[in-house]
């Protein structure tokens, strides 16, 4: 009896010997790494269908500054008709013009704002009737269609396509070309004087202060309301589609269980991650970069189809980072929407890091609303208040910082389970997600390195 119980013991110890050394290494689990199969997640969007403006602002006849929801019906037809923007019945030499002048942050229109630079290949895709080459300047910002109508009334057709002005603004640099154009005039004229489907937020121009400087066309809330806050869910996905998807060498991939739960799949160059959560991150060991730098709209095309292929595109998603990083890498966010609002963070969304055309590093952790549903509010005071109170840590940060507030767009963050809203604040060198409630500053993210 006592002889079976050393052999029983003896083979608990080397049972436990065995799974210990299985967790270090990494061993293979018997049919824990799926085999590759082709996996289908959903269509590949065309790029000009992500590379769409994230905010779409409007300035009414008494200089009241509206914000459309983004994905309603009524920023859907702006952007179709925006894509449906021709050169009108003039002289090829009259067709674009350096403008004299900025148009003032107080004239009445509708502005498409985008929130990074927009080179003329993305512009390209998200104009129709344009090629790269038929743009005069390098990357505009925004797109700002004036109210009103030439007094050229002859340039009208029975269509409602109007002949007018439209113009392609670098805010950064100061300069706005203008394109003398058709498109549907009296659309524009009807949302200008009669906005529908906004916020219920209405903005002012954002002042500079005795420790700040700001760009001119940056818009804050005229005062403190109170916003309601949607449920958000994660995104179910097939996990063992996921892994299929990413091609993994069955024969030498290890399987491992970390601490957290999350689970670990490499080969030695690739490693998926899977958290319990959902969320995932995908790396590849850094190659020998080439020294050649994509195009914007290359790298992007990259990056759509490489999703399309691990994950797929949910709707209400959109291009909301492009920077450059150190080395020739690119970064990118894809950004999705609810309740008219982006869902910021560098650890929400779609986060691509391209080495050239190649994808380094892929970052998924989607949220949505629950549409018509709230469970909570969130006050929001203007950033403008959260700055001239010096015990707040945005007013102290931006003082230290010295850098001029280019941009300030709101939105939701999660954090801790407990979604926030946040303004995200776009300086000369990277971006401050800052609580709209009492300025506390939820996330830095600057792409060239930490300040």
């Amino acid at each position: 009896m006592s002889k079976a119980k050393t052999i029983f013991l003896v083979l608990l110890v080397a049972t436990s010997v065995v799974l210990s050394v299985t967790l270090m290494i990494g061993q293979v689990f018997p049919g824990g790494v799926p085999e590759h199969q082709p996996v289908y997640f959903s269509p590949r969007p065309d790029i000009g269908e992500l590379s769409i403006p994230s905010r779409i602002q409007v300035v009414g006849l008494e200089g009241q500054i509206n914000q459309i929801q983004t994905f309603s019906e009524t920023y859907t037809t702006l952007v179709i008709s925006l894509s449906q923007l021709d050169y009108g019945a003039v002289d090829e030499g009259e067709v674009w013009s350096l403008a004299e002048q900025l148009p003032s942050p107080y004239a009445p229109g509708v502005l498409f704002r985008f929130d990074y630079p927009l080179t003329r290949g993305l512009l390209a895709g998200l104009l129709s009737n344009f090629h790269t080459a038929d743009f005069p300047f390098d990357t505009v910002d925004m797109i700002f269609v004036p109210y009103g109508v030439s007094q050229d009334t002859d340039q009208q057709d029975t269509d409602q396509q109007q002949f007018g002005q439209v113009f392609f603004i670098n805010e950064e640099e100061q300069e706005a070309w203008v394109l003398t154009g058709n498109l549907t005039r009296t659309l524009y004229q009807n949302i200008v004087t009669s906005p529908a489907e906004v916020l219920d937020i209405e903005f002012t121009v954002l002042q500079p202060g005795a420790t700040y400087d700001v760009a001119p066309r940056v818009f804050d809330a005229a005062t403190t309301y109170t916003i309601q806050i949607p449920p958000f869910q994660r995104e179910d996905i097939d996990r063992s589609a996921l892994v299929r998807a990413f091609n993994l060498d069955s024969s030498i991939t290890r399987l491992i269980q970390e601490m957290d739960g999350a689970e670990l799949f490499t080969d030695g160059l690739q490693a998926l991650r899977i958290f319990p959560s959902g969320e995932l991150e995908y790396t590849v060991a850094k190659r020998q970069h080439e020294g050649l730098i994509p195009a914007q709209r290359d790298a992007i095309d990259a990056s759509l189809d490489f999703v399309t292929k691990h994950g797929g595109w949910p709707g209400d998603i959109l291009l909301s980072q492009v920077s450059p990083l150190p080395g020739g890498q690119t970064k990118l966010h894809f950004t999705t929407v609810g309740m008219g609002l982006p869902l910021y963070g560098t650890h929400t969304g779609i986060n691509i890091t391209m080495d050239g055309l190649s994808v380094s590093y892929y970052g998924r952790n989607l949220f949505f609303v629950e549409r018509d549903e709230y469970q909570d509010t969130y006050e929001v005071r203007p950033f403008s208040v959260l700055l001239e109170d010096a015990s707040t840590a945005v007013s102290q940060r931006i003082s230290a910082l010295d850098e001029t507030i280019q941009d300030l767009s709101l939105g939701f963050y999660w954090r801790h389970q407990t979604l926030h809203v946040v303004w995200r604040v776009s300086l000369e060198n990277g971006f401050l997600l800052v609580s709209a409630r009492d300025g506390s500053i939820l996330e830095e993210d600057w792409p060239g390195g930490v300040r």
